[in-house]
């Protein structure tokens, strides 16, 4: 079996996606927790044509770099992004964005939970509304883990 850098991996699924596919890829890394982390999560990707604000996108972040996060303001052709997990905010331009998150499929568990259900925009919606206090709650979690080896 061969493995493809995550470089290539990515140019082909941009790729795919300009085509007009779906791909699923897999998570890596705690920048979106708390609900999605590196362990066997997955995303599925879609075009980016239509995307809105808390929406999850693929973007490239700087040549070969793809980052996952969440939309959290849209001024003109800038786009404004920030894991879940995290405290600062990104920004791209339209151009830089890949593809749109319509699915997540959590480690181990089906159905998959769609983009468009009433349980995700929910988590959405108050998630980014917590950003004021979204700090103490990941250090306090990043604590937790370091206690507990989680």
């Amino acid at each position: 079996m061969t493995r493809l850098s995550a470089s290539l991996a990515m140019t082909q699924v941009r790729e795919l996606l300009k085509a007009g596919h779906t791909v699923t890829i897999p998570v890596q890394g705690k920048s979106m927790w708390p609900f999605l982390s590196g362990n066997g999560n997955k995303a599925v990707i879609s075009s980016p044509e239509h995307f809105a604000l808390h929406d999850a996108i693929l973007f490239e972040l700087s040549s070969g770099v793809f980052i996952l996060h969440r939309v959290v303001g849209i001024e003109g052709d800038t786009v404004f992004l920030c894991g879940d997990g995290n405290t600062t905010i990104e920004r791209c331009k339209r151009s830089d964005i890949v593809g749109r998150a319509t699915a997540f499929i959590k480690r181990g568990q089906k159905p998959v939970f769609l983009s468009t259900s009433r349980k995700w925009k929910l988590y959405s919606f108050f998630w980014t509304k917590l950003y004021p206090v979204r700090k103490p709650i990941i250090i306090l979690y990043r604590a937790y883990c370091k206690v507990f080896r989680r």
